[in-house]
């Protein structure tokens, strides 16, 4: 058992009969050559007797039955154990050369069946001769046997003939015996074949028909005197007993009566003539008294036994190829190798083949005994399974055509329909004219989904709804993006440390942009404007597979109810953990999918942009319509998500509208973490440069794991219109520009609420598209782009602005004062269409607050540093395209995700932004040049009356605020793809700096430094010297996995250059990164041999890291219990 189990695990058993999970036989070893002082046991196996043993064996195995019936003629098959033990010593014997016998011979004598009887029992009687070639191919046809009235155990199926001469009637007896009882006496032996005797008799074949045996006396036959073998005929036939002896030319005839005759061979003679055994001169072997003769058909030889014996192991007719086919055959070309011919670990059709191949290398007569069997046994079996397989591809064929005419039925039908359904659309707005039709229905093909535990495969739909199965983890991935990766590198001396300590973070970015705007702001105001949850944002990934919500639950309770089966240790199934039951991957929820909404798609009147605006507002006008009471278990499942989402970070919250701002922030994690998979950017080979690591070091088997954004933008906006307390009326009109009256706008703009030039725009993109309905026309969706990058552009001039030198900005600013002048248009409208226009407009609006003194004011990164006085058009127009760049690759994201839109192709980082701006519909498709920033702008009013109105905003928390203004103008846009500390090659530098270092918390020197790979700050690993009090936990490093990595962090044991995991509850010892020169690990540095830092592995931990895997591809979790 334990054999079979080790062959299963590591994949090593050859297979002949093709079965993946087939049994192996015992693996029995070939002996090694034997000393020349010793006779070679395997002499034993070239003896007669022998064979008719593993005769008697192979037939038996062939011919039984596992369980014999009563009045089954046949017997209980022999065990499996016995026969690979007898095909063994077949093998055996095969690989032993007779040297008493060249294979250059022919022995010729007397048809050995006349004058022989091969007795039960006596299987030295069975075969002609003790050469095994000649025996191979010997065919038995029949066994007699004497049995006695009380006893009737034979060791093969006999049919027995009564003395009196009285044929059977059975059916199955092919022989006819016909025994005078004159000719038999019951207690005495019969005479010899050679006694002169009238009652001496023998048993020979019946020349009229092979099934008849008849006592044939003496001097009735003609004797045969002389055989003529034709010359260039090689007839092989079973040798003599004894070594080759100097014979006469082929050709000849001679005199048979004197005993054999020994006639050279060529290997090309396939011809067979038994020779007998014993000769006429011998007595013939005695026939036990009884009132019964018995006699079994046999008609098989060992050759053929084995050709049956493969065929019935393997469940196929003409099972076995010989070697020389199986190398013309592709799929069958490993088993001619040497590996596989020198290989003891296989099932019982590959040793069975092994013997046929052995027998087909004894020598040619073999190999076409072979042949010949198979077409005897399997005469059409190639013809009828070609006709099969021809059969098979026509039907194929015939399945294809009859698939793609219904699929044409079908189209055909959808298509009749749509257009009756167009037709009676069009006759209704024709009949009613002063009706709005808010709605056009369109057909949508309705997906389906296989539930992995009922495997039905049916949509998702409101009485039983569909889920993904989804993990949902916190994560800081995004939050340590920086501006600037030069100086992350882990510190080895104290200089490294002090630059390390400079945090240039997108998520220290975003904290002190919070920070200033709690300052001065509402809370709602904030908190809609900008996403937090860079240190604690939900991600949500899904295997792919789909289960029904109500086989789930099923599911779960049969986790969590009494007797459930006791398998992962560290699996929280009170916390809603479980493995998918498809893959086995670790999930924690279930993200719904809801129902298809079939001709619910809200489609726009007219293709005018200002058209389209003002529906935009009259759809945030409309009230939320509650969800129905049938979409209850549906609304369940999706309460049940976000409760999930809320359980899954480490900081809860209260008031709706930060449950609002929380939905926005996980929506526009899992968008920006679907970016960084990307390589930080969309171009199409930009997830190759992802990781900062040399491309020769990376890795090819990383998996990406499916993306569920679609499903989870639907379960968003549901909870965004249902917790909203207010509609976006005031932001999109504060944003587009359309306000019914300056009434309506100062009845809803607040003193409080956040300049809109300081607001995000892509929170605000988030925001628009999840309080409008999904199903939305495109053309609403690129209006809403537009107008949002016309807010990202002119915050991108601020910023320039707020850079440029003086001297540079007052040149602007009388650029555009001029162009104020010379303007003759009554209602004021000023074209807004390029950076310079941008820059002059800003800095003519704000020229009169304090916000362009940068005297007290000092930048946090390098981004808001003077620009040079010398600065061109041409490289403020690069820069601010880089500015809006983030924003144009979310938007094209989820225009990919909504509408199933496939994102183009872009091979160069400088044709990104013309290739988003056409995507998003901004610009002409003309892929005959690049796009400029200007012209892909949009407004729906007049620009310069907009901009004016946005930088008055500006202006006026300027005059409260001037430094914080600044500062929140200033933030910065353009983020590095996030990554680990890089590390010296050498493992040494590490070891020297931290080893004896004093713990900066409890200050002493722990046991066991570890070294966050994330920030680079040491911890106590296992002392519990710097414990908390708070619920976090006790131990410093999990407490720091918590604040750094939020739960998710990869530690450096020093002392032992080994990689701790923690993610959660759970943690685990990952493996080395550091190697010795053969590319060996050297765990607790035991060996002391140098070691250097591994890219391939390093890089595979990053990449783990940044796409949230460590739960998939790690399987050796602990609970640390808080304490390691």
């Amino acid at each position: 058992d334990r054999f079979i189990s080790y062959v299963q695990r590591n994949g090593k058993l050859n297979s002949g009969s093709g079965e993946k999970n087939a049994t192996p036989w015992p693996p029995w070893r070939l002996p090694t050559p034997c000393d020349e002082s010793f006779t070679d046991p395997r002499v034993l196996l070239h003896s007669r007797y022998s064979h008719g043993l593993i005769f008697n064996i192979l037939y038996k195995a062939v011919h039984g039955e596992t369980t014999p019936g009563e009045n089954s003629k046949y017997w209980k098959e022999c065990s499996e154990q016995i026969l690979s033990l007898t095909v063994f010593l077949l093998e055996l014997a095969l690989s032993y050369p007779q040297k008493d016998y060249s294979g250059k011979e022919l022995a010729v004598s007397t048809p050995w069946l006349i004058v022989h009887e091969p007795l039960d029992l006596q299987y030295d009687t069975w075969f002609p001769t003790n050469w095994l070639s000649a025996n191979l191919r010997h065919t038995v046809t029949a066994i007699f046997s004497n049995v006695n009235n009380n006893e009737h155990n034979t060791s093969m199926e006999v049919d027995q003939v009564s003395d009196a001469g009285s044929n059977s009637d059975s059916e199955s007896t092919p022989y006819f015996v016909e025994t005078p009882s004159s000719d038999i006496n019951e207690c005495a032996s019969p005479p010899t074949f050679r006694d002169a005797t009238a009652r001496a008799s023998a048993i020979t074949m019946n020349s009229e028909s092979l099934n008849a045996l008849l006592p044939y006396p003496k001097g009735t036959i003609e004797p045969i005197t002389s055989v003529v073998l034709p010359a260039g005929s090689n007839n092989a036939a079973g040798g003599a007993d004894g070594p080759a002896t100097n014979n006469p030319a082929v050709g000849t005839s001679l005199d048979l009566d004197t005993g054999n005759l020994l006639v050279p061979m060529e290997d090309r003679d396939l011809g067979v003539l038994p020779s007998p055994e014993p000769s006429f001169h011998q007595p013939q072997h005695q026939i036990s008294s009884s009132s019964h003769r018995s006699v079994v058909t046999i008609n098989e030889s060992i050759i053929s036994l084995l050709v049956k014996l493969h065929s019935k192991l393997s469940g196929k007719p003409d099972s076995y190829v010989p070697k020389e086919e199986r190398r013309k055959i592709p799929s069958l070309a490993h088993t001619v190798t040497k590996e596989y011919a020198e290989s003891r670990i296989g099932d019982a059709c590959f040793f069975v083949e092994k013997v046929l191949d052995k027998i087909c290398d004894q020598d040619s007569a073999c190999e076409h005994f072979v042949k010949v069997t198979r077409n005897q046994l399997w005469p059409n079996q190639h013809t009828r399974e070609a006709m099969e397989d021809l059969e098979q591809e026509r039907d194929e064929i015939e399945a294809r055509k009859r698939r793609a005419r219904e699929r044409q039925a079908k189209m055909m039908k959808d298509f009749a329909e749509r257009q009756q359904r167009f037709m009676r659309q069009a006759m209704e707005s024709e009949d009613i004219t002063d009706k709005d039709s808010d709605s056009e229905t369109t057909t949508v093909v309705r997906k389906e989904f296989d539930c992995v535990h009922c495997h039905q495969t049916q949509p998702s739909t409101l009485d039983k709804p569909m889920g993904l199965v989804v993990l949902l983890q916190c994560t800081t991935v995004l939050g340590h993006k920086h501006h600037d990766s030069d100086h992350l590198s882990l510190p080895v001396t104290e200089e490294d440390k002090s630059r390390l300590e400079v945090d240039d973070s997108l998520a220290a970015e975003y904290a002190f942009r919070f920070k200033e705007m709690a300052k001065h702001f509402s809370q709602r105001s904030y908190l809609l404007s900008v996403n937090d949850g860079w240190r604690g944002g939900v991600s949500v990934q899904s295997c792919g597979h789909h289960v029904h919500l109500a086989c789930q639950q099923s599911y779960m309770y049969s986790l969590r109810g009494p007797g459930a089966p006791q398998g992962n240790q560290t699996l929280a199934v009170e916390k809603g953990e479980y493995m998918c039951p498809m893959c086995r991957q670790l999930a924690n929820g279930v993200l719904p999918i809801p129902p298809d909404q079939e001709g619910h798609i809200v489609c726009a009147k007219s293709q005018c942009p200002v058209t389209v605006g003002h529906e935009v507002t009259a759809i945030l006008k409309e009230p939320q319509n509650p969800p129905s009471p049938s979409q209850s278990q549906l609304m369940n499942a999706m309460n049940q998500l976000l409760e999930n989402l809320i359980k899954a970070q480490y900081h809860p919250f209260g008031p709706d509208h930060i449950a609002v701002e929380f939905v926005s922030r996980v929506a526009r994690t899992n968008l920006e973490l679907d970016l960084v998979s990307r390589g930080g950017s969309l171009l199409t080979n930009a997830s190759e440069s992802a990781s900062p690591l040399p491309s020769s070091s990376r890795p090819r088997c990383f998996l990406q794991p499916r993306s569920c954004l679609l499903p989870l933008l639907h379960v968003l906006a549901i909870h965004m219109k249902i917790r909203n307390p207010k509609p976006l009326v005031a932001e999109w009109g504060q944003v587009s520009g359309l306000w019914q009256d300056e009434d309506e706008r100062a009845l809803m703009v607040k003193e409080n609420d956040v300049p809109t030039l300081l607001r995000d725009s892509t929170t605000l993109l988030i925001n628009f598209t999840l309080i409008l309905p999904i199903q939305i026309d495109r053309v609403f969706f690129v209006c809403l782009v537009r107008q949002l990058y016309n807010l990202c552009w002119m915050q991108a001039c601020l910023k320039l602005a707020l850079r440029l030198q003086n001297e540079n900005r007052i040149l602007i600013r009388d650029e555009w004062n001029n162009k104020v002048k010379k303007n003759t248009d009554q209602q004021g409208y000023l074209k807004v269409d390029n950076v310079a226009l941008g820059l002059g407009l800003i800095c003519s609006a704000l020229d009169a607050s304090e916000i362009f003194n940068d005297a007290a004011y000092q930048p946090r990164h390098s981004t808001a540093a003077r620009l040079p006085a010398g600065v061109s058009l041409d490289e403020l127009e690069a820069l601010v395209q880089a500015e809006c760049l983030n924003f144009m690759r979310v938007a094209a994201l989820l225009r990919h995700y909504v509408y199933s839109d496939p994102i183009p192709d872009i091979w160069e980082a400088d044709w990104e932004f013309t290739r988003l701006a056409q995507f998003l519909g901004m610009a002409d498709n003309d892929l005959s040049g690049r796009v400029a920033s200007g012209p892909c702008l949009g407004w729906l009013t007049a620009p310069a009356n907009l901009c004016r109105t946005w930088c008055a905003e500006v202006l006026q928390f300027a005059a409260k605020a001037e430094l914080s203004a600044r500062g929140l103008a200033l933030i910065n846009s353009s983020w590095k793809q996030p990554q680990l500390l890089r590390l010296p090659k050498n493992y040494d530098a590490i070891f020297q700096f931290y080893y004896k270092r004093v713990c900066p918390n409890c200050q002493k020197v722990p046991k066991d430094p570890s070294i966050c790979l994330l920030c680079g700050t040491m911890v106590c690993l296992k002392e519990a010297c710097c414990k908390s009090t708070d619920n976090i936990g006790d131990n410093e490093a999990v407490r720091h996995s918590v604040e750094c990595g939020a739960g998710t962090a990869p530690f450096l044991a020093v002392n032992s250059a080994t990689i701790v995991v923690i993610r959660g509850k759970r943690a685990c010892i990952w493996g080395s990164i550091y190697l010795d020169s053969f590319g060996e690990e050297d765990r607790e540095l035991k060996r002391g041999k140098p070691l250097f830092l591994s890219l391939e592995r390093y890089h595979f931990l990053e990449s783990q890291w940044l796409t949230h895997r460590f739960d998939h591809t790690n399987r050796k979790w602990i609970l640390h219990h808080n304490s390691l």
